[in-house]
């Protein structure tokens, strides 16, 4: 005998079919006010814009145009006790180096210190009385170089030229038909005038795109737990994964906008040739800024202030260790950078950059030293301006 089961029939959560792709679509629910809220909270907030657009257009003239490496017309005092053509002869020379450039003319040795103490002039040059005889006579002369060591790299130009010199000039008299055995004619490529912009301001954009995305992002979520407005989104129907990439997008649409921006200040301004595509470099510095929109995101997620969030902040764009040179480094601006100056010029079939000096690793060691340092001083020196 069977017995039949009277009652309604409920039916389970199981038992419905959702249609395909509802349940991805869930996981995002709330992307669209959060992505809208967020850009009417950039376009209201002065604070916002200015840091974001102004502040890294300010630290880039900064160091675009005070930042130069290049030594060059050293103001110099003379003092010319000789007065003969073959002294006139080596001041000419140190004129054609292009480092030194003779500013004014001494009576005395008095005068001469003066101009240096007085810092009138960086560099004296000394030509005893008896200079153009020695050199008749075959004997040593002298010539006294006096350098202003308070700058050790205006210095170390200015010794390293005068030595350099006079040296071609003992080698000139020495040899009997006044031709040098061998010449080297050197060639600078890619960078012909060996301008410093043309270095440091491709390696300024990821720096100033990484501190400033990456403390927008961390205070826009710590600012809205300070004002209590965190939890009443946890009361909405925003997915998690929705109020992530709602915060995000803004965020990184600003951040590449700021990225176009630095590169037609850098094009225009500052004079940066681009030789390689636009199209690849803006295309991989997607990567770069993701990767630093969800550092923020981390940052936000254990800083409880804004500026404990700062701190950290801080503390991940610092100084990187330099032991892990290769690919897997965690200095994603030394990556960034190095994406950028090659950008400048692939299309002249330079070398990879990573690579430094090819064929002359202490050449490439010393040019990866200065990058790092550079790199970490301006990081340093951004991020204590932001702070304060």
């Amino acid at each position: 005998m069977s017995t039949a089961l009277t009652g309604p029939v409920v039916s389970r959560p199981f038992d419905r079919k959702e249609p395909l792709g509802f349940s991805a679509l869930n996981h995002f629910q709330g992307l669209v006010p959060v992505c809208r809220k967020e850009f009417l909270h950039i376009v209201r907030d002065s604070g916002t814009l200015f840091f974001a657009l102004l502040i890294p257009m300010l630290q880039l003239f900064l160091f675009g145009f005070a930042v130069d490496t290049n030594v060059r017309q050293i103001p110099t005092v003379v003092f010319d006790e000789s007065q003969t053509q073959e002294s006139r002869q080596l001041l000419e020379s140190f004129a054609n180096s292009d480092v030194f450039q003779l500013k004014s003319y001494a009576q005395t040795k008095e005068q001469m210190y003066e101009a240096v103490r007085a810092g009138k002039a960086r560099v004296g040059i000394r030509i005893p009385y008896d200079y153009a005889r020695h050199l008749q006579d075959g004997s040593t002369a002298t010539v006294l170089v006096l350098v202003d060591g308070s700058d050790s790299t205006v210095a170390g130009q200015a010794v390293s030229t005068s030595t350099g010199v006079t040296l071609r000039e003992s080698l000139a008299r020495v040899l009997p038909s006044g031709k040098m055995p061998i010449e080297v004619r050197p060639s600078v490529l890619y960078n012909p005038a060996t301008r410093s912009a043309n270095f440091f301001v491709p390696g300024l954009i990821a720096i100033l795109l990484q501190v400033m995305t990456i403390l927008l992002i961390a205070l826009s979520l710590v600012r809205e737990r300070e004002r209590g407005t965190l939890e009443q989104l946890t009361m909405t129907p925003v997915a998690p994964l929705g109020l992530m990439v709602g915060k995000m997008i803004p965020y990184g649409v600003l951040a590449f906008l700021e990225l176009c921006a630095i590169l037609v200040v850098m094009r225009v301004v500052f004079v940066v040739p681009i030789h390689g595509s636009v199209i690849v470099l803006l295309a991989m510095s997607l990567p770069f800024l993701l990767t630093v929109l969800g550092l923020g995101l981390v940052i936000s997620t254990k800083a409880r202030t804004q500026a404990e969030a700062s701190q950290h902040a801080a503390n991940l764009s610092g100084d990187q260790p330099h032991d892990s040179n290769h690919v897997l480094h965690p200095d994603l601006a030394r990556h960034h950078s190095a994406r950028s100056r090659n950008e400048r010029s692939v299309a002249s079939g330079r070398h990879p950059y990573s690579d430094g000096m090819r064929g002359d690793p202490a050449g490439g060691a010393a040019i990866r030293a200065a990058q790092d340092n550079l790199e970490g001083r301006a990081r340093m020196h951004l991020l204590g301006r932001v702070i304060s």
